[in-house]
Formats: C-alpha cells, structure tokens, sequence
C-alpha cells in the first residue's frame, strides 16, 4: 500500500525540479529569454 504513494510522490518532486535549470552566465541567459520573447 506504501509503495504506490511513495511512487507517486517521487513523480510529482522530479517534475516539480525538471523545469529549473541554472545558467551560470547572466548575458548569456539573459540573451536567451530575448530570442525566447522575439519568438512570439
């Protein structure tokens, strides 16, 4: 009975995370969310 619950609480963290990532250079990233936003 645990196991199905523990399953899908490890699901719902991992997505939770997938969507962060860390760009360690601001121009660079900075340069990317303006391609992004010209996109639309």
């Amino acid at each position: 009975m645990k196991k199905p619950f523990l399953l899908l609480f490890l699901g719902i963290t991992l997505l939770g995370f997938s969507q962060n990532t860390l760009i360690p250079d601001p121009n660079f990233e900075q340069a990317l969310i303006n391609i992004h936003s010209k996109e639309f």
